[in-house]
This record gives structure tokens, C-alpha cells and sequence, in this order.
């Protein structure tokens, strides 16, 4: 049977090894949070300078690496009420003037309720924010 410190070890080379390649390492499913990043830090003493990101499930994991690609290849935050123009959005990047304006002609504009929840067929859900 391997060693709890052995197994910690490895983490904590592919951790070392993910971070200097610009990577992030991401634990999920973890119960014990503070003590696997204490016993983890403690067994890989260069692990202590790193920042060390837990995540509730795989699901939330998801989501936090999706808002990290937004803001990371965001160039454009807009305030409360204002829109955003496609030419400023990183999915449009690189589209020609003639492309947005063709792109344009096919948004439909709507403003909705912070906090609403939408089926994949974009119908509320029932009995949520009719």
C-alpha cells in the first residue's frame, strides 16, 4: 500500500509542474480542503507560494474556468445598463466591419431580469421569474 505522503508528493509535482507551465491546477470533490492544502504544503514546501484553488464539483469547476476565459479575453466590461457592442466582444474578435454589420442584422436585442434561468428551448422555467 502506497504512502498518504507519497501520493501527496506526486500531487504536488504535477501541481509544481502544471503551474510552471502556466497552468492551474483545480481539486474538486475534496471534503477536507484545509487539510489536504496543509498536508500538501507541508509534504511539497515549494507549493507554499501557489495558490492552491478548491472547487465544490466538477460543475463548479466548469463555471469557474469559464468566468477565468471570460475576464481573462475580456477587453470590454460593460456597466449595469449598458449593452456591448459585438466589436468589442472576444468571440468577435478579428471580424471585419462588413461581418459585424452582417452579424448585426441577426441579433435580436432583449433585456432580461437579472438572475433568470433559461431552458436549452430559451422558455423560463415554470414557476421561475415569469
Amino acid at each position: 500500500m502506497a504512502s498518504p505522503s507519497g501520493a501527496l508528493h506526486l500531487l504536488g509535482d504535477l501541481m509544481q509542474s502544471l503551474y510552471a507551465q502556466g497552468k492551474t491546477a483545480l481539486l474538486t470533490n475534496v471534503w477536507e480542503t484545509y487539510g489536504v492544502a496543509k498536508s500538501l504544503k507541508t509534504q511539497v514546501p515549494s507549493l507554499e507560494d501557489l495558490t492552491l484553488v478548491f472547487q465544490e464539483d466538477v460543475d463548479h469547476t466548469i463555471e469557474w474556468c469559464e468566468d477565468q476565459l471570460l475576464a481573462k479575453h475580456s477587453s470590454f466590461v460593460a456597466e449595469e445598463n449598458d449593452e456591448t457592442p459585438l466589436s468589442a466582444q472576444a468571440l468577435c474578435a478579428g471580424f471585419t466591419k462588413e461581418e459585424l454589420k452582417g452579424l448585426e442584422t441577426l441579433v435580436d436585442a432583449r433585456t432580461y431580469e437579472k438572475a433568470l434561468r433559461w431552458t436549452p428551448l430559451s422558455r423560463p422555467r415554470s414557476g421561475e421569474n415569469k
